[in-house]
């Protein structure tokens, strides 16, 4: 089944770093996390730099902000799975 989804490796040419992306509908997704590896940042950076952006209108987070689902496996109970929401 095609969910339109599709998942895209960044990396950097100053250096040595590779983070991922998911691409939907001609939109780069990235989390603040991947952001700040890519740039080579704190992710507080990332965040103001976001806040920023939303406070002064050039974006709207509505738009700009997705919530993603994401399964791993829990640490503790194993084979459990555990679901996490991650902001893109």
């Amino acid at each position: 089944m095609d969910n339109g989804f599709r998942l895209l490796m960044c990396r950097s040419a100053e250096k040595d770093v590779a983070v991922n992306a998911v691409i939907k509908d001609e939109t780069i997704w990235l989390t603040q996390k991947a952001m700040a590896e890519l740039f080579n940042v704190d992710k507080s950076t990332i965040r103001r730099h976001l806040k920023n952006i939303f406070r002064e209108g050039e974006l709207d987070k509505r738009a700009a902000v997705a919530k993603s689902a994401t399964t791993t496996l829990h640490d503790t109970i194993e084979g459990k799975p555990q679901t996490t929401n991650l902001r893109f």
